[in-house]
C-alpha cells in the first residue's frame, strides 16, 4: 500500500532526494521482508516463533534477489 503511494506520487510530482531516499527505503524494507518470509528458520534478528532453530543444511546461505523478478525469482549461493 505504501509502495503504491510513493509509486503515485513519484510519478505526479518533482522527483526530489528526500522522495528518492524515501523510494529506496521501502524497497529495501519490501525485500528484507519477502526474503524473512521464505526462510523456515531463525537465524539473528528474524526469529520467528514458528521455526525457532537455524537450519544450516537448508538455509545457510545467501539470499539473491534479481531486478527483473524479485517477487518469483531468488536463488541462493552457498556461504563458505
Amino acid at each position: 500500500m505504501l509502495q503504491n503511494e510513493i509509486t503515485e506520487y513519484y510519478s505526479n510530482f518533482r522527483v526530489s532526494n528526500d522522495l528518492l531516499e524515501l523510494r529506496n527505503l521501502v524497497q529495501v524494507a519490501e525485500l528484507i521482508i519477502q526474503s524473512a518470509m521464505l526462510r523456515k528458520e531463525s537465524r539473528g534478528l528474524h526469529y520467528t516463533l514458528d521455526y525457532p532453530e537455524t537450519d544450516d543444511k537448508n538455509f545457510c546461505r545467501s539470499t539473491i534477489l534479481t531486478p527483473a523478478s524479485p517477487h518469483s525469482s531468488q536463488g541462493r549461493d552457498d556461504v563458505a
